[in-house]
């Protein structure tokens, strides 16, 4: 998938939280303007996993934040040109100009890992 990024940001619309770290927004195509939907890894953060012995707590975060944030109009900019072996565009989301994984790390539902 052909990803616009660092001086070219997307618009897109949250669908859901798969977790603390990822999230199902829906973009239009710069190029084509069709829409699709795709998974945001958000870098430097991680959180709880589903797929480990944390996946209550996972599950809990993603239900709370997709409650609170689908439908909401997002900006994501993507710092890598490339989606990750998941398919999932690496990179950032902000809510009003505010990124996402600032509140969730304020909120003690991810922590900063760097990456």
């Amino acid at each position: 998938m052909k990803i616009a990024y660092r001086n070219n940001p997307m618009q897109g619309i949250i669908i859901k939280f798969a977790d603390g770290d990822t999230v199902k927004v829906i973009l239009q195509c710069n190029h084509c303007g069709t829409y699709r939907a795709v998974y945001v890894r958000l870098l430097g953060i991680d959180s709880y996993e589903v797929k480990s012995e944390h996946k209550g707590r996972a599950l809990e975060i993603a239900a709370r934040y997709t409650a609170k944030y689908k439908g909401t109009e997002v900006t994501i900019i993507a710092q890598r040109a490339t989606s990750d072996k998941y398919a999932r565009i690496i990179g950032e989301i902000y809510i009003d100009k505010e990124p996402l994984t600032r509140l969730l790390v304020k909120n003690r539902d991810a922590w900063y890992s760097g990456g």
